[in-house]
């Protein structure tokens, strides 16, 4: 009864052009649109201190190392696409990290808003 109530209010969101497959135990939601005039997916929030999307990679059996899995995978595919991987965009502008990578709670890499980069706490230089 909670897939078939879910799966249905996830079919309602999306457009007629977009298919939704969700197992009968939830263990995984593909969305498959055909429409190239609209994003597939779209999430909005308004989060004061979270993210709008958190996805969180826990061990595939206790004491997993996981070490060829990932939190996010991105593919793009088809041949000679001229896609972008990645892509960011702060209409009105923002003053917050653009990018924050951290390892144990410690910055690792870190893109600024002013399009400062900063790698290890060290402030890079590009020529």
């Amino acid at each position: 009864m909670r897939s078939a109530f879910i799966s249905a209010v996830v079919a309602a969101l999306v457009s007629a052009s977009t298919a939704v497959a969700v197992s009968a135990v939830f263990t995984h939601i593909d969305v498959v649109s055909t429409d190239t005039t609209t994003t597939a997916l779209g999430v909005r929030g308004r989060e004061a201190a979270r993210g709008t999307i958190k996805a969180t990679h826990e061990p595939s059996a206790p004491g997993a190392r996981d070490a060829n899995a990932s939190v996010l995978s991105l593919n793009i595919a088809g041949e000679r696409t001229a896609s972008q991987g990645v892509f960011l965009d702060a209409p009105a502008g923002t003053t917050g990290k653009l990018l924050n990578i951290r390892n144990r709670g410690r910055e690792v890499l870190v893109l600024r808003a002013d399009g400062t980069l900063e790698l290890h706490g060290r402030l890079v230089t590009l020529p």
